[in-house]
């Protein structure tokens, strides 16, 4: 039998296979859409699901693509469905393989334990969902931070701060992961800056590299989970974040440090690979600054405070707490 298809040369469309409710759309793509690449295949399906989205009384109820943080770094969820009164995660496939059913399957479980939010996927075929899963987070990247424009961002921010009765900085993992940031850091402040700043708008141009301000420079971001948080670089303390004390979960900042760091460990590799210059300073480094200052930071523990380098962010200034 001759297939009127090809002999027409009409390229074959693909219905994907889904696990979602019986209510959300089929969705049907071209051939070609698999063929060219990641980026056509996810174009190509968001273009289609939110034509068909419509028809079937479903919503996207966030942004395509966002970051999220977790205990292994951060995860970018394609998008959330709005159906009915629940909301779901949706992850796109454009091949059938045990990587992507694995990574499926560990982000269903992330966005379950994490948000409470059921998930699903589309693909080719039907994943395996059965497969060992495998790991869907990456570390940090500079375009993790953006301008936080919009967002609400007043309150106590702070480098630390005292979540439960009897915990102290000292010996607490946020202060391992803050040293262990500015010892990496040291001397490749100028390119973190750089990258930092263009992502969050805070440094113009294309320069690989940005020097750290002599006075702080104080500027609220945006990160993974939508979260604002506050960006901190002078000569003195080198390059540190605050977290809103009443917004952040102690979990979060500390996930945040930890990603961060594995963001300046590779930095600093790719740097001293290329052989590109290492800053050099007259008298003490950001780093050896704020190896000091940490000791100033245990000393106000020991005298009862609960947070550690405290500012106030009110209406687009910052004061001392």
């Amino acid at each position: 039998m001759v297939n009127l298809r090809s002999l027409l040369g009409l390229k074959k469309d693909i219905i994907l296979e889904t696990n979602a409710p019986g209510s959300w759309p089929k969705i049907r793509l071209r051939e070609e859409d698999f063929k060219k690449g990641r980026v056509r295949f996810l174009f190509s399906f968001f273009t289609k699901l939110m034509v068909e989205a419509k028809k079937n009384r479903i919503q996207i109820s966030g942004p395509i693509y966002y970051e999220c943080l977790g205990p292994e770094g951060v995860i970018d969820i394609p998008c959330q469905i709005k159906y009915g009164k629940e909301e779901a995660a949706l992850f796109p496939y454009s091949e059938v393989n045990d990587a992507n059913s694995g990574e499926y399957l560990r982000s269903k479980r992330f966005m379950m334990e994490k948000f409470g939010v059921k998930s699903y996927y589309y693909a080719p075929g039907k994943l395996n969902e059965k497969a060992k899963e495998t790991n869907p987070f990456r570390i940090f990247k500079p375009r993790d931070v953006t301008e936080a424009e919009g967002y609400k961002a007043d309150g106590i921010y702070s480098l630390w701060w005292s979540s439960k009765k009897g915990e102290g900085f000292s010996g607490s993992r946020t202060r391992e992961l803050l040293m262990g940031i500015s010892k990496n850091l040291d001397g490749i402040e100028p390119y973190a800056m750089a990258q930092l700043g263009r992502s969050a708008n805070f440094v113009s141009g294309e320069a690989s590299r940005a020097d750290l301000p002599e006075e702080e420079l104080v500027v609220p971001v945006k990160g993974p989970d939508d979260r604002v948080l506050l960006i901190c670089s002078s000569k003195e303390k080198g390059i540190v974040f605050k977290f809103h004390t009443k917004d952040t979960p102690p979990e979060y900042r500390d996930e945040f440090l930890a990603t961060f760091l594995d963001y300046v460990k590779e930095l600093k590799r790719d740097i001293n690979g290329k052989g590109l210059k290492i800053e050099r300073y007259d008298g003490q480094s950001p780093n050896e600054r704020f190896s000091s200052l940490v000791k100033s930071f245990e000393a106000d523990e020991r005298k009862g405070k609960g947070l550690i380098d405290p500012v106030v962010f009110k209406d687009g200034s910052i004061s001392q707490s």
